[in-house]
């Protein structure tokens, strides 16, 4: 038998729901309330010591303040000061410089260049179709004048970086080979940047990722093709070097490898964790092996660590560098931007390598340090131990 209750015991009831309804909304509220409170207060101490400093340098400093140059250095500054190590602040200019990068496109000669022991500009290679290499720049090439004016220890890193320029603008360098001094003339202008290498070597194919970008899918994808037209029967990826790059780029590359499933996932700053990848059925069915070292980062270590997850790949060399965070860019109204992370990573499989990175299934030391590699042509397995080592286990996966 059903019970009834009375109309005031009902209204009762009702109030007594408010109430409570009532009291949870007012906590939540006064929470919510007392944290922008605390943003509000953050923020006011923010501008009033920056106010502080302003007022203090505008009243005595002696020098000219260069508007631009100062909101750039506040901005940089602010970047710097949050505790993330990714984090930082692009001018309009290194914004540009930035999405060309990413976008694997180059305005410069096309070199790949490191500072050589005596303090000069040491080519470690050229990029295949640059104004360097048609040039007749080479690998083991020193710069030792950029413009006219000696390159040396105090101004090796501003030398490299006068290097790009203005497409159509002329450079003049000069270039130590063999104890002769040469005279280059070279005008810079725009190229895709090379950044997957291919070459067969014995029925492996070696292929090389020095950077993922908008422009490595259509370059893997032509050097798997290539593989697949002259018959390997294995696959080297050196990933060597790789600071990583755009992980969109890496795991459209890996879904083309690896059998249907997630790739990867991503856990936010409001504790979601999300699949940013899977891969479809489709998968390469040949034996691989990923060469590493201390510099292989980011999402070369994700592309690494996927193809272990399923079982594809072995790795060989060092232990990797340990960057798995994602960092957002982001534009700003003046056209300069910021960069600074947003999530942690994950493969399917593994737990994040943030801070710890990935201990290869073979470590093996590499006798010579990242300014004396072999040029990629160059490489061999008696040059090479790392990549003897990755010739013998892939044979060994056939």
């Amino acid at each position: 038998m059903k019970k009834k209750i009375s109309i005031g015991a009902a209204i009762a009831l009702m109030a007594v729901i408010a109430t409570i309804t009532f009291s949870v909304t007012m906590i939540f509220s006064r929470s919510q309330f007392d944290t922008m409170m605390q943003d509000i207060k953050s923020r006011e101490a923010v501008y009033t010591k920056l106010a502080e400093v302003d007022a203090k340098i505008r009243n005595n400093y002696i020098g000219e303040i260069d508007q631009t140059t100062l909101m750039d250095g506040i901005s940089a500054g602010y970047m710097r000061g949050i505790g993330d190590r990714y984090a930082r602040y692009y001018t309009a200019e290194q914004y540009k410089k930035e999405v060309d990068s990413l976008n694997g496109n180059l305005v410069g000669i096309g070199v790949e260049v490191t500072t050589s022991d005596s303090g000069y500009i040491l080519v470690h290679d050229t990029y295949d179709g640059a104004p360097a290499q048609e040039a007749g720049i080479q690998a083991g090439d020193l710069i030792i004048m950029v413009n006219g004016t000696q390159v040396s220890v105090n101004n090796v890193s501003e030398m490299i970086d006068s290097l790009q320029g203005e497409p159509g603008t002329t450079l003049t360098l000069t270039v130590r080979r063999n104890n002769e001094d040469i005279p280059f003339e070279i005008v810079r202008r725009a190229f895709e940047i090379p950044t997957v290498q291919y070459r067969m070597v014995d029925t492996n194919a070696y292929i090389k990722i020095t950077q993922f970008t908008s422009a490595t899918e259509s370059q893997f994808a032509e050097a798997i093709a290539n593989a697949q037209k002259d018959g390997a029967t294995g696959i080297i990826f050196d990933l060597r070097e790789n600071p990583g790059g755009l992980v969109e780029a890496a795991t459209n590359i890996l879904d083309t490898l690896l059998p249907e499933g997630t790739i990867a996932t991503a856990t936010y700053q409001d504790g979601t964790t999300k699949v940013i990848a899977a891969s479809d059925a489709e998968e390469l069915n040949l034996p691989m092996v990923v060469l590493t070292n201390q510099n292989t980062a980011s999402a070369a270590e994700l592309f690494t660590q996927a193809l272990r997850d399923y079982g594809k790949a072995k790795s060989v060399g060092t232990i990797t560098y340990g960057k798995g965070v994602m960092q957002n860019i982001e534009q700003l109204s003046d056209g300069s931007a910021i960069e600074y992370t947003v999530a942690t990573y994950a493969t399917a499989k593994s737990e994040n390598f943030d801070g710890v990175g990935i201990k290869p299934d073979f470590e093996i030391e590499s006798v010579i340090d990242a300014a004396s590699q072999p040029a990629f042509e160059d490489v061999t397995v008696d040059n090479d131990a790392q990549f003897k080592k990755a010739v013998e286990v892939v044979n060994t996966l056939k």
